[in-house]
């Protein structure tokens, strides 16, 4: 449907269908307005593979890879996904900071050094800190933004708030890593406080941890969705 949002989550420390294997890591399968993307590439893989498989996604069928961030949970799979699919756009994220690549064969890939404009409804955002740049998928509805974000190593607050800016949108949605497993109560209940006031929905992954996890269920309620390998969102744009 044109209208229709769907986000699949390919690799993810958190299981939610048995049927599929869980690791440290993130990738997750986008389809929307036309266009399949897959976000991040997970960390080993054998993995990614067998997760592919499980979900029967062929790996042709991708129209654009985008990795958020140089660490190895997100784009381990890179080699795996562009000796299937060598026609795919690849959009990877500044060299700045703590950063590594695996190394691959492409001659479609555009590196992004600040916020970039893929078309009208998909914008690549840039947000930084001391140790790492990393880049955040919008997407853009009538509803508000829906962001894809890998880590939020800049804090998920700064990056929704970033978004709303350089965007002028309201923000919708946001699914990702908010990287704080290893933040104590006070700061994730400051986090998720400050959260509220960027954003109607949030569906954390991968680092967030479960003790954010549940602090964020507190504060959402029922527009805190719960996420892990196998499932599948659905959004009505």
């Amino acid at each position: 449907m044109k209208n229709e949002l769907k986000i699949f989550t390919v690799y993810d420390n958190v299981l939610h269908d048995p049927n599929y294997i869980a690791d440290w890591g993130f990738s997750c399968l986008i389809d929307c307005y036309g266009k399949r993307i897959l976000f991040d590439t997970g960390a080993k893989e054998h993995i990614l593979a067998e997760n592919f498989e499980k979900a029967k996604i062929d790996p042709s069928s991708i129209d654009m890879l985008i990795i958020s961030h140089g660490h190895d949970d997100h784009n381990a799979g890179i080699n795996w996904i562009t000796k299937r699919n060598p026609n795919m756009k690849i959009y990877l994220p500044p060299l700045n900071g703590d950063y590594c690549m695996p190394s691959f064969e492409s001659d479609k890939v555009t590196w992004i050094s600040e916020n970039f404009k893929i078309s009208d409804d998909f914008e690549l955002i840039v947000s930084r800190n001391s140790r790492i740049d990393e880049m955040s998928l919008v997407i853009h509805s009538a509803k508000g933004n829906i962001i894809v974000a890998g880590c939020c190593h800049s804090g998920a607050e700064n990056v929704t708030s970033q978004v709303m800016k350089e965007t002028s949108r309201d923000n919708w949605v946001i699914m990702g890593g908010f990287h704080l497993f290893r933040d104590t109560a006070d700061k994730i209940k400051e986090v998720a406080a400050k959260l509220t006031m960027c954003v109607d929905t949030v569906i954390p992954c991968h680092c967030t941890g479960d003790m954010a996890v549940s602090v964020l269920k507190d504060e959402f309620k029922e527009k805190c969705l719960p996420n892990g390998v196998g499932k599948t969102h659905v959004f009505q744009l």
